[in-house]
This record gives structure tokens, sequence and C-alpha cells, in this order.
């Protein structure tokens, strides 16, 4: 008979196909479900050049090249990414982290999109309300891939979507606030009541995360958006309440787990369009208001739901959210020039990295961007 683990029983929950490789490995051609899975889906740079950086002027300096990148973070890098140009693939190798901010920004006159952010931490100062930079920004852009990410400590916030942005999945993310301060308010899902532009966008699905300790409200704040919270967990005590729904907010709140918390959905003032709970779990700890009132949208895609009662398990296990990845085929860094054989590859050389990649391709070489890559058999390089 066959045993559920905690990872299929992921898999089987959210319809993503079982990856080759290790519970919990991943590829970088995965695709979202939800909201980013629609009008064409969400690729990122799946298909396009692959460059691995190790500083944050070397991140800035790839996001800016047009076309399709999948790149790579390696190691701690300190400053403000600015993702500027659509078509990219941010991949967190193991450990990965981004102490200060990610800006995903577009504008009015120039939106893009296709962007996948995935398997890294970002860390920022701590929470103090002086309309600060948030840890991750999304606006003016589209059709954006969010997932398995630890993001904590925003200065404004831990990762606010506004601005006219549209079909955004998040998902197997981990918040919260270690450092105090006076504004650990998480995510923000339309920035004020007279950004009448917003209407029709700001379609947002939230699954598999979990808002954990130290995050008083905004788990998330609505206005305007198609919100789908779906299989989330929230477990942070200290907060004030858990999803509020503000203007024109359309929220449908499905298979989640509230364990400890006050006021898990907050009506605010009565002036959103429809808040839908179904089949949500409630611990004998929680306290304040269950209930919403109208019936929400219906979500034009597929996303099979998991009983409420499973997602801690599921979120909390070495394998849920935040940076739990391990990539299937593609991961470690490794110098250059190419020596012969696994074994001399691990060899430190002064000109230069490559990045080693593949699952099963023998000693094969090709050269990338000016640089050789050997594609070493998978049991010696493949980062598990």
């Amino acid at each position: 008979m066959f045993k559920f683990t905690p990872f299929s029983l992921a898999c089987l929950a959210l319809s993503i196909p079982f990856l080759p490789g290790t519970a919990g490995a991943a590829s970088k051609s995965d695709a979202p479900v939800g909201w980013a899975s629609t009008s064409g889906g969400t690729t990122g740079g799946t298909g396009g050049t692959e460059t691995t950086v190790e500083t944050m002027s070397a991140l800035n300096a790839a996001l800016k090249e047009s076309g399709k990148r999948i790149i790579w973070i390696k190691g701690t890098l300190t400053g403000t990414a600015a993702v500027t140009t659509g078509d990219k693939s941010i991949l967190g190798l193991p450990g990965a982290k981004i102490v200060g901010s990610m800006n995903i920004v577009g504008s009015s006159s120039k939106r893009f999109g296709n962007v996948i952010v995935r398997n890294f931490e970002i860390e920022g100062p701590g929470s103090n309300d002086v309309d600060g930079h948030d840890a991750l920004a999304i606006q003016y852009v589209s059709n954006i891939w969010i997932d398995h990410m630890l993001i904590r400590d925003g200065l404004d916030g831990n990762m606010d979507i506004t601005n006219e942005a549209d079909l955004v999945t998040v998902s197997w993310v981990k918040w919260e606030y270690r450092k105090g301060g006076n504004h650990a308010f998480c995510n923000l899902i339309g920035s004020s009541d007279d950004k009448t532009a917003d209407r029709g966008k700001l379609r947002v699905t939230f699954h598999n995360n979990w808002w954990a300790d130290g995050v008083k409200e905004r788990m998330p704040r609505v206005r305007f958006g198609k919100v789908h919270m779906v299989n989330n967990l929230f477990t942070s005590a200290t907060g004030s309440h858990c999803i509020r729904a503000g203007f024109e907010a359309d929220i449908l709140a499905e298979g989640n787990a509230f364990l400890g918390v006050k006021n898990p959905v907050d009506l605010f003032d009565n002036d959103f369009k429809a808040v839908t709970m179904k089949d949500n779990l409630f611990d004998a700890k929680v306290t304040g208001n269950r209930a919403g009132k109208g019936t929400a949208f219906t979500p034009p895609y597929s996303i099979t739901v998991a009983k409420a009662d499973q997602i801690e398990a599921l979120v909390k296990t070495s394998k849920g959210a935040g940076p739990t990845l391990t990539w299937d085929g593609a991961t470690s860094v490794i110098p250059s020039p190419v020596p012969k054989g696994p074994a001399s590859a691990r060899r430190e050389n002064e000109k230069g990295r490559r990045i080693s990649s593949g699952p099963t391709f023998g000693d094969e070489e090709r050269s990338v961007q000016g640089r050789y890559l050997r594609v070493v058999p998978e049991p010696v390089w493949n980062s598990r």
C-alpha cells in the first residue's frame, strides 16, 4: 500500500506532479498554480541563459539584461535588488539570502511581467512605520510567482502588492517579524481606496503560506482584488487580526488553519464585495470573528484544496514553507577552468567560477557566456 508522506499529501492536495529526486526537489522549469497560471501562465526565464551571482551588483546587472534569464543566487547579498525587466527566474541555491529588499516594480508607462522568485530569504531591518520600503514590493507588473521564501522584518511591510499589479501567486512562504518595531504589518494588497485603477487587477492566490511569530496584522489586508486564500497557516498569537477585507475586496478563503490567533477575519468597514469562509479550521484558542459575508468570486483555474486539519503538518515540515527546496538537476557553483573528472572539479581556481548542471550528462562540456560549464553526474554535484 502506498504510504502518504507530508510532501506527497501536499502534491496531491495542490495538484502538483511529483518532482524527480528526493522529496522537496524542484526544477527551474516548474510552473505555478493559481492566478499566475492564467493569461498565458508564468514561466520566468525558462529556456534562457543561466548565470550565478554572489554580489548585489552582479544580481542587478543580470536583472537589467533583456530576454529570458535564469539567475541563481549564491550566498548572502546585501542591498536592494531591482527587477526591472520581465522573463526572469531568480532562484536561490541552498542558504541564499538577501539582507535588504527586492523590488519587482514597473511603472504606469512601462509595465512588464513573467517573473519567478524562489527559494531564498529576504531579511529587512525591522519594522518601523516611516513610509519606508517593503522587504518585497510588487507594482505595475503581472504574472508573478513568489514561492518557497522566508520574508521577515520588512521596514514598512514584508510584501505589498499594489499599483495595478495582477495575476500573482504566492506559495509556501513563511512570514515573520523577529526584530520588533511598531509596524509588523505583513501584506498589503491595494494601497488606497482612491486607487480606482486597481479595479479588475490585484488578483492574487495565496496557498500553503505561514504567517508566523511577530506578525501583527495584514495577513493580508485587501482592497479591490480577487484574492484566493487556500491552505494557509496562521499562528501569530500576538496579532490583532488575520485577513482584513477592505474597500471592494473579493476574498475566497478555504481550507486554511487558524491556530491560537485573534480575529481570523476582519470585515473592517463593511465596504467589501464579498468574503467567503469555507472549510477552515479554528482551534480552541482562536478568538474573535470567524465569519465572512456574501459570495466570493469563482476562480477560473483548477486547484484542489486539502483538508484544513492537514495544513499545519504540511506547512511546518522540513520541506514546507520557507526556502526548503533542493534543486533537481542544476545547482552547485564550482570553479573554472574545467578540470578532468568529478573529483578534481572540486578544486579551487582563481579564474572565474562555473555552475554545474544537469542530472545525468557525464563529462560533456559546453560554453555558456564565454565560460566553460561541465555537466557532471547527478550524484556528484546535485544539491540535495
